[in-house]
């Protein structure tokens, strides 16, 4: 593999002269990063020590600028840096990392000791981007793996954060089963469904791009349903202002749908939908013959099982959702989800969407 690592014969050609960067740290190894850093033309390195006693002489003969008196006293007035580098002693890593976000520092490297604290890191990048999608999923996978079903049931909240509704259609229609025929017949006529690819969680059935933006009346019935979903999650939110989907609430937002189309054993592998905050599925053509309960899901859609990767055989908060022509189902887009392999000639077919932030 050493060939993939050719570049760095041309170290010196490459230049961020104009970059900023931030060593909190007085030791061995942060003389190494500032080495490292010059190398790439960068001058604009800043230093912050506690004494500086093992730093003095090495800021000196290279032109850098050392802090002295420690990061609790400095950061604040300091600008936003193009990166920051801790590498302090392990008892102070965490405190020097909330106060890096306290002051608007957001681009943080935390050199290897860091990992004795990947709980505490990762709960901290959360509070740096209120919503963060993936860094959540991956709380969800932490907290099975780590057997803390308490903390898990609050970042799920079932009962709270899933919703199932009923949908109503304008008086455009009659009835749903209207709504759902003529559904049905725009995606029949207008939308081409693609195979499954090795990217997507499909398996045994197919899956269309984009079709929110598609200038028909059924899609713009739809969006407005999409909208109304929306709607309904802020709302729930009043009551939960202290959780992190709360907090993640997008002021502005751009709807995204696809249709998919599941045949005879088809399913979706769990996964999550890192683009979005809200995310759910409106069910139009479902098999006759589905899972009757939750001890035979067949078809069913199982919330709390990250994907297999993870090797959570038996994760410590589930949840299914038995799906019905006309519901719609909402719930974060950190929720780990999957469809349960279903047996039937008929199809199962949905169209699944997600808000994504802006």
């Amino acid at each position: 593999m050493i060939e993939n690592y050719e570049w760095l014969k041309n170290i010196e050609k490459f230049n961020f002269a104009s970059k900023k960067v931030l060593i909190i740290g007085g030791g061995e190894i942060a003389k190494q990063y500032a080495l490292a850093f010059l190398k790439f033309h960068i001058s604009d390195i800043t230093i912050i020590v506690k004494t500086g006693d093992s730093i003095s002489n090495f800021c000196i003969e290279k032109n850098l600028k050392l802090l002295k008196g420690g990061f609790e006293i400095h950061l604040s007035n300091l600008k936003k840096m193009d990166l920051v580098i801790i590498a302090t002693p392990i008892p102070i890593l965490i405190n020097a990392t909330q106060l890096c976000i306290d002051n608007g520092q957001d681009n943080i490297l935390i050199e290897k000791p860091g990992s004795l604290y990947s709980k505490e890191l990762l709960s901290l990048s959360i509070k740096t981007n209120s919503f963060n999608t993936r860094a959540l999923s991956l709380q969800a996978v932490i907290f099975n793996l780590t057997h803390n079903k308490e903390s898990l049931i609050s970042l799920y909240r079932y009962h709270d954060l899933l919703r199932v509704e009923q949908i109503s259609v304008s008086e455009r229609y009659e009835s749903i089963d209207e709504f759902n025929g003529e559904l049905l017949a725009f995606l029949k006529n207008n939308v081409k469904m693609l195979s499954a690819s090795p990217n997507k969680a499909t398996t045994k059935g197919t899956q269309s791009r984009s079709i929110n933006a598609i200038q028909d009346a059924v899609m713009i019935e739809m969006n407005a349903l999409i909208g109304r979903a929306y709607e309904t999650a802020v709302t729930g939110c009043q009551n939960l202002s202290n959780h992190v989907f709360s907090r993640g609430i997008p002021k502005n937002y751009k709807i995204e749908s696809w249709a998919v189309n599941l045949r005879s054993g088809g399913f979706q592998l769990p996964h999550v939908h890192p683009s979005g905050w809200l995310s759910g599925c409106y069910y139009l053509k479902l098999p006759d013959r589905m899972g009757l309960d939750s001890n035979s899901p067949e078809g069913w859609l199982e919330f709390g099982r990250p994907e297999e990767k993870y090797g959570i055989t038996d994760p410590l908060a589930t949840y299914a959702y038995q799906p019905i022509e006309g519901e719609m189902v909402t719930f974060p887009s950190y929720f780990w989800h999957r469809t349960v392999p279903f047996l039937s000639d008929e199809r199962r077919i949905s169209i699944a969407f997600d808000i994504r932030p802006i």
